[in-house]
């Protein structure tokens, strides 16, 4: 590689040249349709989301075994 030469690194499939000094490339959009929305995850939850969770789920259980007992 020669100094000052524009040289291209591939990045999340996209091919970015340093060379160019007039283009930033740091804010492209996506299309809005490939956008996907994230999952739900326990890790991303709240303190307090997760302790309402568990207890629909032990409500749940407990309904579940007073119906099973009869």
């Amino acid at each position: 590689m020669v100094p000052g030469e524009p040289h291209n690194h591939d990045h999340h499939g996209h091919a970015h040249g340093l060379g160019d000094a007039g283009h930033e490339h740091h804010g492209h959009a996506h299309d809005p349709a490939a956008v996907v929305a994230p999952r739900l995850s326990l890790l991303r939850m709240s303190a307090l989301d997760r302790l309402l969770g568990a207890a629909v789920l032990s409500a749940l259980i407990w309904l579940g075994v007073k119906w099973a007992a009869g």
